[in-house]
């Protein structure tokens, strides 16, 4: 995130991103990122948390952008929406910012009635999922919508062909992740929380949630305890599947070789302890920050081919792509950067070359500040 912004002067345009909640994960983070980025001379953030709070919340909060949790019971109460289109107006919201698919639907309702004519939809995925009616309602609110701005090619190729939302009416901005973090030479349980001895050591990062596939990466795991007796596997992250994955690692008998490390605050201490990094998606993923930041470190990345996966891992460049719940796969690709590290470390270096070109977060930044100056610009001088 860029440091040392300048303080609040002058004309500023007061910016509300409006999210569901601030759990740890890839959307949140890029909230983050954007409120700390923003340039203080033109924009003053906010981040408005319609149901409740959560460790981004905190991180953002100590950041020095405001945030506000609303505790909203349910989606399901109109009048929520105009309580919440009171306090736009009062708050004087001069961009709406929302980010995800109960915010987008509730915080647009809410801007169309507080008079908020700056309203921007961020797509962080594709919800190949979505009811008939929940497409529909995306549709209508496009109408109320500056841009939609999508995380990938892929997101966008879902707003357009699925959702039937102009072209237009969307735009990419690619996520964008910071520089490195300098090297530590101390490092806390959780950062070293491979196996003693473990090699390689392959780390998973993300949601404890179905899609995100970490139950068929520990079946690749038991597949490969004879050609790997000493691989080390580290998934970090938090979510309701974490208690249904402690159960499958016993009943796998690879309490030994993998460690469930919970939410990782600083993650790039543990990806320089690993020397491959996995995203085993199954369903959806619409551009996986986890994946930068391991690039961004130097890592190989063996990834599923699906989403906007491709737009980042260049399959023999940066890493390997494989089908979607294939087990077999994805322990046949493992296997391949295990045994020959040289290949690995070019696919990282590759890796690293890539995110510093394409997915910097400043980069990012500087699109949604461009784009909020397409349609909020500071009047002119007197």
């Amino acid at each position: 995130m860029r440091r040392g912004v300048p303080p609040q002067t002058g004309f500023s345009v007061r910016v509300a991103h409006v999210v569901e909640d601030l759990n740890v994960g890839g959307l949140e983070k890029v909230i983050a990122a954007i409120a700390a980025g923003l340039d203080r001379r033109r924009f003053s953030p906010e981040v408005w948390c319609l149901a409740r709070g959560g460790a981004v919340a905190a991180w953002i909060a100590q950041a020095g952008t405001p945030v506000r949790v609303l505790n909203l019971r349910t989606y399901h109460n109109p009048l929520n929406i105009i309580r919440l289109a009171a306090r736009l107006r009062s708050a004087r919201i001069g961009i709406v910012h929302t980010h995800g698919y109960f915010a987008g639907t509730f915080g647009r309702l809410a801007a169309a009635l507080a008079g908020t004519s700056h309203v921007f939809c961020h797509v962080h995925t594709s919800h190949f999922g979505f009811y008939r009616r929940e497409r529909i309602v995306d549709r209508c609110l496009a109408h109320v919508t500056c841009k939609i701005i999508c995380i990938s090619e892929s997101v966008r190729e879902f707003v357009v062909t699925e959702e039937r939302i102009p072209l237009r009416k969307t735009c990419v901005v690619y996520n964008g992740v910071p520089p490195a973090a300098a090297e530590e030479a101390r490092q806390s349980p959780a950062e070293a929380a491979a196996a003693p001895g473990a090699t390689p050591v392959v780390v998973s990062v993300g949601r404890l949630v179905r899609n995100k596939g970490h139950h068929v990466l520990l079946e690749a795991v038991e597949m490969l305890s004879r050609e790997l007796p000493r691989l080390g596997v580290v998934i970090a992250g938090d979510g309701p599947e974490r208690a249904s994955l402690g159960c499958e690692i016993q009943r796998r008998r690879l309490a030994a070789r993998v460690t469930l490390a919970g939410v990782v605050e600083r993650i790039d201490p543990l990806l320089r302890c690993a020397d491959i990094f996995v995203l085993p998606s199954i369903h959806r993923e619409g551009l996986s920050l986890a994946a930068l930041e391991a690039m961004r470190c130097g890592l190989p990345v063996i990834a599923s081919r699906i989403g906007g996966v491709p737009e980042v891992v260049l399959d023999g460049g940066t890493g390997i792509l494989v089908p979607p719940a294939q087990p077999q796969a994805l322990a046949e690709a493992i296997l391949r950067l295990a045994q020959n590290p040289a290949e690995g470390r070019r696919m990282g270096a590759g890796g690293q070359a890539r995110v510093s070109r394409l997915f910097c977060q400043d980069k990012m930044i500087a699109q949604i500040e461009a784009l909020y100056d397409s349609v909020c610009k500071p009047p002119p001088p007197r």
